[in-house]
């Protein structure tokens, strides 16, 4: 059976490539939507130019730093700082290596060690685990992807865009192989040690190119998924960026419901763990006048379980 693609197929040559050609087709339209505390009264907002200009400086001093062609760690929540790690990294040739920040640090550090990192980049209010696996490993110190100290990301990012300013040559002649490790992602290890599964920048772009125009995105939507899987980095990130997404970043699962109810997203990537997360915390807020919507909600579980067991 032949299916009608929504959209037209656009496969980008390398990460680099479509962060340029992103910022430039949806300048002045938003990319990320994020609260700097759940509770603050008004998001902020980056647009697609912006971010392309927050890449180029990162990746900049990343290059200027010795780094192009590392192994990076990132270990952190999803956020737009992560995110700007994720495209300046491999803007430059070099490879990202997100970790889960709920890991102890023994086994972050035992993960670091196997994967041969060179760099690590990580939460500030994890500093302790950064700081444990630098010392250990005599890498040096950690880039924290938050706060404003010279051993932040924000600082890295403004020395970058002076850099850029006078040679962006740093940042356009970085070479790039497509083909070459662009990603190590460890597994959850729930059978054993994590293994590190290796991709390109050609695996994930290639993929996408071929799926995204036969699913019916929305213009906005809302990224939930941790970003240390491949689910919640290649599609959550880079998938619906090239398409023009308006996204929004949820500050973590209890104030999923009422994010959605406010950014009013027209699709999610998830998994069926989360959806069952909305069905429990919608059911504990419903009356006995919201028996139809409960029932509704059971429905959509069962649909989902279904779907899960024939991979759908």
């Amino acid at each position: 059976m032949k299916v009608k693609a929504l959209r037209e197929k656009k496969e980008y040559l390398n990460i680099r490539e479509m962060v340029e050609d992103i910022g430039n087709i949806y300048a002045g339209k938003p990319a990320y939507r994020y609260r700097i505390k759940p509770h603050d009264k008004e998001a902020v907002v980056v647009t697609y130019d912006q971010m392309r200009d927050h890449v180029r400086a990162l990746a900049t001093e990343i290059v200027a730093r010795g780094l192009q062609g590392k192994k990076i760690c990132v270990i952190g929540k999803h956020t737009y700082n992560l995110i700007q790690s994720y495209y300046a990294t491999m803007a430059v040739g070099s490879v990202w290596v997100p970790l889960d920040r709920d890991w102890s640090k023994e086994d972050l550090l035992e993960t670091v060690r196997s994967g041969e990192c060179d760099f690590l980049m990580c939460d500030l209010d994890i500093r302790e685990k950064g700081e444990y696996i630098t010392t250990e490993l005599g890498m040096p110190a950690p880039l924290f992807l938050n706060g404003d100290g010279e051993d932040s990301l924000l600082a890295w990012r403004e020395a970058g865009a002076v850099k850029f300013k006078e040679n962006p040559s740093l940042y356009y002649d970085a070479p790039i192989d497509p083909d070459a490790l662009a990603e190590l992602v460890f597994t959850s290890g729930t059978t054993g040690q994590g293994k590190g599964v290796m991709l390109s920048q050609r695996n994930f772009m290639s993929d996408l190119a071929d799926v995204i125009p036969f699913i019916d995105f929305s213009v906005k939507c809302m990224n939930v998924l941790p970003p240390h899987h491949t689910y919640g980095s290649s599609v959550s990130i880079y998938g619906q960026n090239c398409i023009g997404c308006d996204v929004y970043i949820s500050s973590g699962v209890k104030y999923i419901l009422k994010e959605l109810q406010e950014h009013k997203p027209g699709h999610l990537v998830a998994v069926p763990l989360y959806v069952e997360t909305f069905y429990r915390r919608i059911l504990k807020g419903i009356d006995e006048k919201g028996k139809f919507v409960a029932g509704l909600m059971k429905g959509l579980i069962s649909f989902n379980k279904s779907c899960h067991k024939i991979g759908l």
